[in-house]
């Protein structure tokens, strides 16, 4: 893939904003509704798998029956190990509940290869195109849906089959050139876009959806404004995002218990009326957090097995 150079700023964001998501609702204000954390909802684990559909893009294009082992293996590796290690720690240390809370992501991403690896298979025999392409993904997508609703129990399926058509939705994109949203209007391009968010988040954020349609739209327009901005984003945030995976699976032991605070905000105002105020507070014990992971993350990494095994990293040598 021809290097985008706003893509590591978008993994940046989508990090940050995971980490600030966490740190609320773990650490700050806990699992209430509110408008912090249904914008952060509406739009950061979507766009994460967006951004894992455009890194996919070239793996997926050149699978065959013959390298399709050595594809999983590799996502195992990358996604599944680090699950098993820092999943089960954060398990057996911190929460002491029955799964890996915050880690399904990894499991429900390996899911979103493996039913790409079916999309693509098909694809290989019947042929591509732009509107063929996207008959196909809903084809696939419902044929995984249909298994799911004859009781295909598999832990953490239901969040890879609810986040495969933004992980197919970055493939598309990259294989079709919008990335580059240079055949677009981009102001005939938003206007729609933001009318068709902002309904579907007031219908989102008034009743549960089993499906968060506001990303549908939500993910497109963080990649056009971050596109717009990439030359004044600083270069901090893009080292962040090619560190997205350590701070991912390494944050969730760096946030503190401040619990306090959220009642003393609650007491004071609703959560809503304070969304400035917790989006300060998360902002600031964000910085140390990822500080801590990517430093822990650099000296894990400085050993190849341990390397290896925390975040599938290859041998450098």
């Amino acid at each position: 893939m021809e290097r985008i150079n706003y893509i590591d700023s978008l993994k940046g964001i989508a990090i940050i904003t995971i980490v600030w998501r966490h740190i609320a609702d773990l650490g700050l204000i806990g699992h209430v509704n509110c408008l912090f954390l249904s914008v952060l909802n509406s739009f950061h684990v979507p766009l994460f798998f967006f951004l894992s559909g455009i890194f996919a893009f070239k793996r997926l294009e050149t699978i065959t029956t013959k390298n399709i082992f050595l594809f999983v293996k590799d996502k195992f590796f990358r996604l599944l190990f680090p699950f098993t290690i820092f999943g089960g720690l954060y398990h057996f240390t911190v929460c002491n509940l029955n799964d890996f809370p915050g880690y399904w992501f990894l499991p429900a991403l390996f899911y979103c290869m493996l039913i790409g690896i079916v999309y693509k298979t098909i694809e290989n025999v019947i042929g591509g195109g732009k509107i063929k392409d996207a008959v196909l993904i809903v084809f696939v997508w419902g044929i995984a849906s249909i298994l799911w609703m004859v009781k295909l129990d598999i832990p953490y399926y239901l969040g890879g089959l609810k986040q495969f058509p933004f992980f197919m939705m970055g493939y598309y994109f990259n294989k079709y050139g919008i990335l580059t949203l240079k055949k677009l209007n981009k102001e005939h391009f938003m206007l729609p876009l933001l009318i068709c968010y902002f309904v579907s988040f007031y219908v989102m954020y008034s009743r549960k959806m089993i499906f968060n349609f506001p990303a549908l739209f939500a993910v497109p327009i963080v990649v056009y404004f971050v596109s717009s901005i990439s030359k004044t984003i600083p270069s901090w945030i893009n080292d962040v995002g090619k560190h997205s995976l350590e701070i991912y699976v390494l944050h969730f032991f760096f946030i503190p218990s401040i619990f306090p605070i959220g009642s003393f905000l609650l007491s004071q105002h609703s959560y809503n009326e304070n969304f400035v105020i917790v989006l300060l507070i998360c902002a600031i014990i964000s910085i140390p957090i990822i500080a801590s992971c990517l430093i822990l993350s650099k000296i894990i990494g400085m050993s190849n097995y341990l390397g290896f095994i925390c975040f599938g990293q290859k041998n450098k040598k």
